[in-house]
C-alpha cells in the first residue's frame, strides 16, 4: 500500500478509525509511547489494560489533522488497521468494517492484520467493552459509518 495514497484517503475519510474514542493498550505499550516522548493520554481500566481518555468529541487524543501522531509506536490494536477488523464483544466475535484503504491492501496484508488482531489480549477487549458501554450510542453511530461483516475464522 502506498503511503501517499493512504494519507490522501485517510485525509478524505477524516481518520474515521481514530474517531472511535481512541485505542486500548497494555502497560508495556503505554510505557513505550511515553518513552518516545508523547504525553500519556491513557487511563488504567484493569490490571494490564489502558484506554485513551475520551475528550468532548470522542476522538483519539493522538489524532492530529486526521493522522496518527504516534504511528511509529502505536499499540497492537492500532496496527491492525486499516483492515478494520473489530472485536465487538468478549466472545471475540470479529467484524470486518469496510474502510476505503482496503482497496489498496493485498489479501496477505488483510490476513496479516487479522492475525495481529487475534493477538490482542482478552483483558484489553473485555475491559474496553465494559468501559465503552457508556459511549454505546456514539460508537454505534461511528462504527456503522461503513458496512460491518461478521468474519468467521
Amino acid at each position: 500500500m502506498g503511503k501517499l495514497d493512504s494519507l490522501k484517503i485517510c485525509g478524505e475519510c477524516g481518520g474515521h478509525c481514530c474517531s472511535y474514542g481512541g485505542t486500548t493498550a497494555t502497560k508495556e505499550e503505554v510505557d513505550k509511547i511515553v518513552k518516545a516522548g508523547f504525553d500519556n493520554h491513557f487511563e488504567n481500566i484493569s490490571e494490564n489494560a489502558y484506554i485513551t481518555k475520551w475528550g468532548k468529541d470522542g476522538v483519539c487524543p493522538y489524532q492530529k489533522n486526521t493522522a496518527c501522531s504516534i504511528h511509529k509506536v502505536r499499540p497492537l490494536l492500532c496496527r491492525t488497521f486499516p483492515a478494520m477488523f473489530i472485536l465487538k464483544n468478549k466472545k471475540r466475535e470479529f467484524y470486518k468494517q469496510e474502510c476505503p484503504l482496503q482497496k489498496l491492501m493485498s489479501e496477505k496484508e488483510m490476513n496479516d492484520s487479522f492475525e495481529l488482531l487475534k493477538k490482542v489480549p482478552d483483558e484489553l477487549i473485555i475491559s474496553a467493552n465494559k468501559y465503552l458501554d457508556k459511549y454505546g450510542k456514539i460508537l454505534e453511530k461511528r462504527i456503522n459509518k461503513f458496512k460491518l461483516v461478521k468474519v468467521e475464522r
